[in-house]
């Protein structure tokens, strides 16, 4: 299975496989983990906004040895690149964008780096100037996190179909071959006629046994959500 988008090119036949970065933003990713900042990389233009927003997903969705922002949300990472992944940030690199748009992109990015509070702030107002496609997704992710189940639930009743539900059903399917039993079998539960149920995902994440085969495979998959879901959010603003 290839997954290539317009903001990552990534080669993803299974969630075990690390997320790839486009060649051309090695520069500006190398820029970055070096302690340069996103206005930085900007103003040197080793990158353009939309991809630096990308470099910074992909640094944070990379993080933790390439599992990504735990199930439930913890402390944040890199406080000092909280600043560059605020609405205020991206409204001002990206003045033309509608105000959703914006809300939407800090929404991820906030999740990705686990600053809970903003993220969920950002989404909340999307959802309020009334869009709701994208947000709703980040809305309900959040509250995964939190954990809050029916909370949960209902963002992702206002998502309706998923989108991404297709691309994440075939990911888990051809993720969990030649796994472990429970693995497998937690595969089975996460596809409902051959799309990805969202609501199994919430129910799994907090009924999972920490630190298990199970709980990375939720992991590794929660990180290939946000990415497509990252990419998804990226693509509304180019």
């Amino acid at each position: 299975m290839d997954f290539r988008t317009k903001a990552f090119t990534v080669k993803a036949p299974s969630v075990y496989e690390p997320i790839g970065l486009r060649a051309d933003l090695h520069a500006a990713f190398q820029a970055i983990a070096s302690g340069a900042s996103a206005a930085d990389v900007i103003t040197q233009k080793l990158a353009n906004p939309l991809e630096v927003a990308a470099v910074l997903g992909f640094r944070g969705l990379e993080s933790n040895a390439g599992l990504g922002v735990p199930l439930q949300t913890d402390r944040p990472l890199h406080e000092k690149s909280r600043p560059f992944l605020s609405t205020a940030f991206w409204g001002n690199q990206l003045p033309s964008a509608r105000e959703t748009a914006v809300l939407n992109l800090a929404a991820g990015l906030l999740q990705i780096y686990d600053f809970w509070e903003e993220s969920h702030n950002a989404a909340q107002r999307a959802d309020d100037l009334g869009e709701r496609r994208i947000s709703a997704q980040w809305h309900a992710i959040c509250h995964r996190r939190e954990p809050d189940a029916a909370n949960a639930n209902y963002w992702w009743a206002r998502v309706g179909r998923n989108p991404l539900a297709e691309m994440l059903a075939k990911l888990v399917s051809e993720s969990a071959k030649g796994q472990p039993p429970g693995v497998r079998q937690l595969a089975e539960k996460l596809i409902e006629r051959s799309t990805f149920n969202d609501r199994a995902m919430v129910s799994q994440t907090l009924s999972v046994k920490e630190d298990s085969e199970e709980s990375d495979f939720l992991r590794r998959l929660q990180k290939y959500e946000m990415l497509m879901l990252l990419d998804l959010t990226i693509d509304m603003l180019a």
